[in-house]
């Protein structure tokens, strides 16, 4: 139902002189918008509860300054008029499609506008809808199944069309109308067809061929009739040269008898749907030849093995000359035969010493025929040789190789088969280690290791020399700070405090104690050094440095109490000062002395009387305490003693303390000034002394005065909790291991009550004492007993006691199974790390097929690893998180790796809740997180087929290629049966191994998407991770990717700047390129349109050039786009009045608010927690409200770590600062 315009009118004129007034009277916080304020918070006096006021309208915030409650304007105490009734949709609601797919591929939807009682039809908005069944019919569904094709709409459209390229599946679409109200209506939806193409091959002929037909066959989803256009080229391409073949109208064309010399190309056009869906088959290229070129085989002629070898294969062979070419062996041993698909000769094993002749033959079908002869030859004395070496840093967790390129065998064979490696420490014939590389552990310190070489088709072996070891290098302490305290005497120098260090004022002789006393001012400037302490594994770090520390004077921040009588003596009255220990004291303009009382005065005289502590060999002498004392007034009684109050705010971080009232007191904080405030706001660990006095009267001077002191607690924020010694677990039989617990932050009570939370095999006691009862894992946890209820925990594992199964039970964290099946020898372990748990499934035999590693995972594997997972889940209990890993061993050099896993293993999974599937390859790794495995389960029409190819880089378009240069190329291919699936509807995390070249800045290691025009488009979340040697990244689509390197040097950007590395990153990605003349000006001011700029460029949202909806201040300039994009998902609703000011600079806290929405709106805030809030910055208080959750959250989160012990929030960000922190969240582990 509408009501009267004229009332709507009235409602309206209303609302704007009340919106007007508050606005023009100060009541709208600077930015309050910036954080989509819809109700306003303020905080009574004396009361530390917050008042919520309520919804107002998002125009309005009321600020708590003179306002009541009742005072608020709520957007329901406004008459307005309600549009409920939705547009209709023309034409019936009918949509009409149009899709082709030819050099332009294109997809067009029509309809009829739709009308509306109320909106103008031009003021109506369009939204298009996708989705790949058939559940898009309503509003509703479009919403909730659909997929948006033009984010935030269009306006006043009829017709909406896209470039395409996916011609194979079938996709529904539809589109709603909305009016100026919200009120939304469905069209019907329309069909788009999917049609599969297959075809004939091209082919070479002769002259002279007769009768050879070419075929094309398809099928449409839902299927159609459809109908076939055969067509001629003399090109190969579709272009408008290509002659329509009339008549030729079937599935099959038979080629004319008469074609000339050359190359003929034929495609043909399918449609269905009377023509509006059609698309092109690839081009048959048809070569006719005169005189076929003669074939040829060029290869390996001989190879030599030594008896017992494996089953091997010579290398491939190259077959030339006119196609088609057959080639056979004529003659030869059988365990010598042919392979046609790879081009090789296969040689099974069993052959005994001898030679063996091998002729093979290629021919032509015009009668052309070539021979060629191989010889191999079996010998049974070939023993390794040569010289092998040990390659990397012999320290404690280091890797360690051998280089065998120096490996030989007498007399020389082709194949030595695998190599087998024996790694062995001096004292002991144990072997440590299989593989060609090896870990050093802590037991190989101080002992030499080695490593003997076989190889599995040769005799003998080859010794390296042995190498020391020793341990790893200390790390490294960037920076210490400290102070000094006096005690009069003498100063204590205390360095602060850092985890596992040592501490010297010589860089010789080291202690365990930070504190270094007996300095005086007359003591030389002294260095004061700190390094972390040497351990079992690790030498001592190198020292960092402080100083050289002059001792100078302190002041004195205390002042004492200034207490006191009036007495009379005789005709005349006296002064008496309360002494305090080393105070002295001063009565008018006398000097300072230790005389507190003076006698002599008449009683008519006012006379100021100071006291103050005294100056030390430390302390410079106090401020002093100053009281006028007028002797005609009378004394007064001090105020009863009184007890400090306090309470804990967390939302912000520290103490409000105040003092109790008495009536007729006023009060202080430092004893100097009274007045009547008596509160005070304080951070954690603070000491807070207050000052209460009776005031002085017409007839009575000030009391003297009482006073309380308080230490305010430090709360715990995280504990790291510790085995000692850095041990993680107890193996010998009975054993115990102490626990260890650091709270956090440092003068945070470190007591804390010891637990067992989860597993079994060991107990613990009140003092972390953990003793074995049973082999197993538990969970230990230190919480905090300050009330906070901050816990810290780590996992230890038990060993070494009763039998796995015996009476004392208990379960590993850790465990595999090992089982032979038909896809080969296969391996189950699950991994069970605080609450994840992780099946791993790995299978150590796979088909090679020319290089092409074919890797099949069962469904039996799958399941038994989910159901394994899913149990030792359940023992953990609600947030537990499960992930499958599918390993697949092949050999370092495998450049293909296809991973086939059965459709139902797949839905298992999902159906199961599994957190992750990861692909781990020698290839590369590719993990599928819980919306992807669920999407994959829906789209894949059979067993799920992931490749993943390393590709040559001249495969690339020649600029792409130029550069990227020899840098690793991968194309990436999932298919779900006969279905190829490139999009996903979640994310896919893929990392490839990387070695960076010499002298390359891994900042400016990126990886390049390759779109479908062979452009390369850099990837902004991508990086290379040094101690992985992976360059990792995260996409939503496969197709080709390549590593590259795209370093962007700056005039004005030193290398040891601080923000060096970010802008070196942040640059490489081009989310931000300079300001011009090759510079990048860290110094200057940033604006929010350029911040709005580089954050949509760091995370990959696109600019919105299709938006009706934008502010009104978003000029046609480079930031407009993103402005409405920006504005389309509620990063920011400007700063008022539709607006966003994109040319202000913007300050600290309104970017790290923007970041913080930003952040929030794509579900990519930070998470994790460091041991600061804002109560650890002393300019905490000066942040405006609208910004203190956002700054909050970056602080706790270690995104802001702000400049010393300020937080600057007022200060304007310069680019340097911006790019630091997207350098911090985009290489940061989530």
């Amino acid at each position: 139902m509408k009501k009267k315009n004229g009332c709507k009118f009235l409602s309206l004129f209303l609302v704007f002189v009340l919106i007007f007034s508050i606005i023009t009277t100060g009541f709208i916080p600077a930015y309050a918008a910036e954080e989509n304020l819809e109700s306003y918070q303020a905080e009574a006096v004396g009361n530390p509860e917050i008042i919520a006021f309520g919804e107002l309208t998002p125009e309005i915030a009321v600020q708590d300054e003179g306002i009541s409650v009742t005072d608020a304007v709520y957007a329901s105490d406004v008459e307005s008029s309600v549009d409920e009734t939705p547009p209709v949709p023309g034409g019936s609601g009918i949509i009409s499609i149009q899709s082709y797919y030819a050099t332009n591929q294109k997809i067009i939807l029509t309809w009829t506008k739709a009308t509306d009682d109320v909106s103008d039809q031009n003021q109506l908005k369009y939204y298009v809808y996708r989705s790949a069944e058939d559940n898009i019919r309503t509003v509703e569904e479009c919403e909730a199944n659909g997929e948006l094709q033009n984010a935030g709409g269009s306006m006043d459209i009829g017709t909406f069309s896209w470039a395409w390229q996916d011609y194979t599946n079938t996709y529904y679409y539809n589109v709603i109308a909305e009016d100026g109200a919200g009120n939304k209506a469905a069209y019907q939806p329309v069909v788009r067809n999917g049609i599969q193409i297959t075809q004939s091959q091209s082919v070479t002929l002769l002259k002279g061929y007769t009768s050879y037909t070419l075929s094309v066959s398809a099928f449409s989803d839902p299927e159609e009739p459809i109908s076939y256009q055969w067509y001629y080229n003399t090109m190969d391409t579709y272009g408008s040269n290509a002659i329509e073949l009339h008549g030729y109208t079937e599935k099959n064309f038979t080629l004319p008898d008469d074609l000339a010399a050359g190359y003929h190309y034929y495609f043909c056009k399918i449609s269905i749907k009377g023509g509006s869906i059609w698309a092109y088959s690839n081009s048959i290229a048809v070569k006719v030849l005169y005189n076929p070129e003669a074939p040829s085989i060029n290869g390996p002629t001989e190879m030599t093995l030594a008896e017992g070898y494996h089953d091997t294969y010579t290398n491939a062979y190259s077959i030339s000359g006119t196609l088609p070419i057959t080639v056979v062996k004529k003659s030869g041993h059988e365990k010598i035969t042919w392979d046609e698909t790879s081009k090789r000769l296969k040689i099974t094993s069993g052959l005994p010493k001898g030679t063996y002749p091998v002729l093979l033959e290629a021919s032509h079908p015009s009668g052309l025929k070539k021979t060629f002869t191989f010889t191999l030859t079996v010998i049974n004395d070939a023993v390794l040789s040569g010289e092998v070496t040990i390659e990397g840093t012999p320290k404690f967790g280091e890797t360690l190789s051998v280089d065998t390129s120096k490996l030989t065998i007498i007399p020389a064979i082709t194949v030595t088969g695998d190599l087998i490696y024996e790694w062995r420490r001096s004292g002991s014939e144990t072997i440590i280690g299989s593989e060609s590389t090896y870990i050093i552990s802590k037991e190989d310190i101080g002992k030499t290791i080695t490593v003997t070489v076989k190889a599995t088709d040769c005799d003998g072996f080859v010794a390296t020399s042995p190498v020391n070891v020793e341990k790893a290098d200390g790390s490294v302490i960037a920076a210490i700070t400290g102070g000094y305290t006096g005690n009069g005497v003498t100063f204590t120098y205390r360095v602060n405090s850092i985890d596992n260090a040592e501490y010297s004022m010589d860089g010789i002789q080291w202690q365990e104690s930070n504190e270094f006393d007996g300095f005086t001012i007359d003591s030389s400037p002294t260095t004061f050094y700190a390094r972390i302490k040497e351990t079992q594994t690790h030498k001592a770090g190198p020292y960092a440095s402080i100083g050289p520390v002059t001792f100078i004077k302190l002041d004195n921040p205390q002042v004492p109490i200034l207490d006191y009588t009036v007495s009379q003596e005789g005709d005349g009255r006296s002064i008496n000062i309360m002494p305090v220990d080393n105070a002295e004291y001063k009565f008018g303009d006398e000097p300072w002395s230790g005389v507190f009382s003076k006698g002599g005065y008449i009683g008519g005289e006012t006379v100021t009387i100071h006291i103050r502590y005294k100056e030390t060999g430390t302390h410079n002498a106090s401020m002093p305490n100053s009281i006028t004392v007028n002797l005609e007034k009378a004394n007064q009684e001090a105020p009863p003693v009184f007890k400090l109050n306090y309470t804990y705010n967390k939302k912000i971080g520290v103490f409000r303390v105040w003092i109790p009232e008495i009536p007729g007191a006023e009060y202080s904080f430092d004893g100097i000034v009274y007045d009547q405030t008596r509160t005070k706001i304080a951070a954690p660990g603070t000491t807070v002394t207050a000052y209460m006095r009776m005031k002085a009267t017409q007839s009575h001077n000030e009391s003297p005065a009482v006073s309380d002191t308080v230490t305010l607690p430090i709360f715990a924020t995280s504990i790291i909790v510790s085995g000692m010694n850095g041990k993680s677990s107890i193996t010998t039989k009975d054993g115990a291991l102490q626990m260890l617990a650091k709270v956090l932050p440092e003068g945070a009570s470190q007591d804390v009550i010891w637990s067992i939370v989860s597993g079994t095999g060991a107990s613990i006691n009140t003092s972390g004492l953990l003793q074995a009862t049973g082999n197993g894992t538990v969970i230990v946890r230190a919480t905090a007993t300050d009330g906070t209820d901050v816990y810290g925990e780590m996992q230890v594992s038990i060993s070494g006691q009763s039998s796995r199964g015996g009476s004392s039970g208990g379960r590993d964290s850790s465990y595999y199974e090992r089982r032979s099946s038909s896809e080969g020898i296969s391996q189950i372990e699950i991994k069970v790390f605080e609450n994840n748990v992780t099946a791993i499934i790995t299978v150590k035999e796979t088909n090679d097929r020319d290089g092409n590693w074919v890797a099949p995972f069962s469904l039996e594997q799958i399941s038994d690893a989910v159901d394994k997972a899913m149990k030792e889940a359940e023992k953990i209990g609600e947030g537990a998180i499960v992930n499958v890993v599918l390993k697949v061993e092949a050999t370092a050099n495998a450049t293909t790796i296809e991973n086939i896993t059965p459709k139902e293993a797949v839905t298992k999974a999902s159906k199961a809740g599994i957190n992750s599937l990861t692909i781990s390859t020698p290839v590369g790794s590719i993990t599928f997180d819980s919306n992807t495995i669920s999407d994959l389960s829906e789209k894949a029409a059979g067993d799920l087929k992931i490749k993943i190819n390393r590709v040559d880089a001249s495969s690339l378009l020649p600029e792409a290629q130029q550069i990227v240069g020899d840098r690793p190329v991968y194309d990436i291919i999932v298919t779900g049966g006969d279905k190829s699936i490139s999009q996903f509807g979640g994310n896919v995390t893929v990392s490839v191994s990387y070695t960076p070249k010499e002298g390359e800045d891994t900042n400016a290691i990126v990886i390049y998407y390759i779109n479908a025009s062979g452009q390369l488009e850099v990837v902004t979340n991508g990086k290379y991770d040094p101690v992985t040697g992976m360059v990792t990244f995260t996409t939503r689509h496969f197709s080709k990717y390549a590593v590259g390197y795209h370093k962007i040097d700056f005039k004005d950007v030193d290398e040891n700047a601080w923000y060096s590395k970010a802008v070196s990153f942040i640059a490489a990605r081009e989310i931000t390129t300079g300001t011009g003349d090759g510079n990048f000006n860290p110094e200057a001011k940033l604006t929010r349109g350029q911040f709005i700029v580089m954050f949509m460029k760091a995370y990959g949202i696109a600019p919105d050039t299709e938006s009706k909806d934008n502010f009104a201040d978003a000029v046609d300039t480079y930031y407009s786009g993103y402005l409405a994009a920006a504005k389309g998902l509620s990063i920011s609703n400007g700063v008022g009045y539709n607006m966003f000011e994109p040319e202000k600079e913007i300050t600290r806290q309104e970017m790290f608010t923007l970041l913080y929405n930003g952040l929030k709106a794509i579900a990519r805030l930070p998470v994790g927690m460091t041991d600061k809030s804002l109560a650890s910055f002393v300019d905490a208080d000066s942040i405006e409200p609208w910004a203190k959750e956002a700054m909050k959250y970056l602080v706790v989160t270690g995104i802001i770590g702000g400049s010393g012990d300020k937080l600057n929030p007022t200060k304007t960000t310069t680019r340097g600062e911006m790019v630091q922190v997207l350098y911090n969240l985009l290489t940061r582990a989530n």
